[in-house]
């Protein structure tokens, strides 16, 4: 089974963006993922079309599980 850390941006247009992490560790918390997605907000690290990332928006964990 594998696990996505998806996180979910808005720019500063209100469009969503995600950012798509594939086997993230075990034991990450929410709140480090939302402050790394927050620090990232802040130094500005990525520029979407629309401009600056703004706000998180949503962080999810999804699991596929291929079938045998």
């Amino acid at each position: 089974m594998s696990k996505t850390l998806e996180m979910v941006f808005k720019d500063v247009a209100g469009k969503t963006k995600n950012i798509s992490v594939a086997d993230p560790r075990e034991d990450i918390t929410k709140a480090e993922v939302k402050g790394v997605m927050e620090g990232l907000i802040t130094d500005k690290a990525f520029v979407t079309t629309n401009g600056d990332l703004a706000e998180v928006s949503a962080i999810r964990v999804s699991s596929v599980e291929d079938l045998a």
